[in-house]
């Protein structure tokens, strides 16, 4: 009888074991698996997030392209209602800038963009358009000729400082040196 008792003990005893160490190992897998979805949730969001920040990156370029371009066309352009309705699009086109700077602020961690493209806006619009359209033909030009060094630097300055926080390894192609474009070309 006591090898009975012995042998249900040992039974009894090799089952609890055996269920302690299936919940050790049951929690130490739930474990390992709540840690590899917070890596794979972790990266998603950082993907996300570099997606998220490239297509305002891109979307901030373009901006600002078409502010340089309604500069250039209310400074440079021969006929007076051509340049009254790129000066009328100034407004519109530095809000849009504004507007994608104001973005930046959420989703940039990157001080080097938000500077960069702060300091655009400030090269950009700091001429008075009104003046500048009522001028004569060879003072509009010089004031384009003027004006273009500070905002084709201003605007490289924040492609290079927007394809590093991307993490972009090719490096910027060299610009056009504003020179190249001439008075009459955007």
């Amino acid at each position: 009888m006591d090898a009975v008792i012995a042998g249900l003990i040992g039974s009894f005893g090799g089952v609890i074991v055996g269920a302690l160490a299936q919940a050790m190992h049951a929690t130490r897998q739930r474990r390992w698996q709540v840690e590899d979805l917070e890596r794979v949730e972790k990266k998603e969001r950082r993907n996300r997030l570099w997606e998220d920040r490239r297509i305002l990156y891109a979307a901030t370029l373009t901006s600002m392209d078409e502010l340089v371009d309604a500069i250039h066309q209310s400074l440079v352009l021969s006929s007076r209602e051509a340049r009254d309705e790129a000066v009328g699009l100034l407004a519109e086109r530095v809000n849009a800038v504004s507007r994608r700077v104001s973005e930046l602020r959420m989703i940039s961690e990157s001080a080097s963009v938000m500077d960069a493209a702060v300091e655009f806006l400030r090269v950009a619009t700091a001429f008075s358009p009104v003046a500048s359209v009522e001028a004569p033909q060879p003072v509009r030009v010089a004031t384009w000729n003027e004006m273009q060094p500070g905002i084709h630097v201003a605007f490289h300055g924040f492609h290079a400082a927007a394809r590093d926080e991307l993490g972009f390894e090719v490096p910027l192609p060299a610009p056009r040196q504003p020179a190249e474009r001439g008075a009459g070309a955007p």
